[in-house]
C-alpha cells in the first residue's frame, strides 16, 4: 500500500512570541496530542531528500510571506496561517 507523506515544517518567525525556553513545552504538547505522528531529525530529512528512489515529502512552511521570501528550505511550499 502506498502512503502519502506530508511533513509539516512549522517554522515561526517574528510573528511568534515564543522564547527558546518554551520549545520543550511545545514539543511535549505536540507529542501528547499526536502520539501516532512520527518525527525525524534534520539529518534524517536530508538523507530522505537525497534519495530519488523514495517518495518525497511535502514541506509546508507556515511563516509570513516576507519571512518565507528571505529564507526557506528548497522545495518548501509556502502555507501561511491566518492570523
Amino acid at each position: 500500500m502506498n502512503r502519502v507523506v506530508c511533513i509539516v515544517l512549522l517554522v515561526v518567525g517574528s510573528g511568534c512570541h515564543l522564547k527558546a525556553d518554551d520549545w520543550p513545552t511545545v514539543k511535549t504538547g505536540i507529542r501528547l496530542r499526536y502520539p501516532d505522528v512520527e518525527d525525524l531529525t534534520t539529518a534524517e530529512l536530508s538523507a530522505w531528500h537525497a534519495r530519488s528512489d523514495k517518495v518525497q515529502p511535502i514541506l509546508l512552511d507556515a511563516r509570513v510571506a516576507a519571512e518565507f521570501a528571505v529564507s526557506h528550505l528548497a522545495g518548501g511550499v509556502h502555507a501561511p496561517t491566518l492570523r
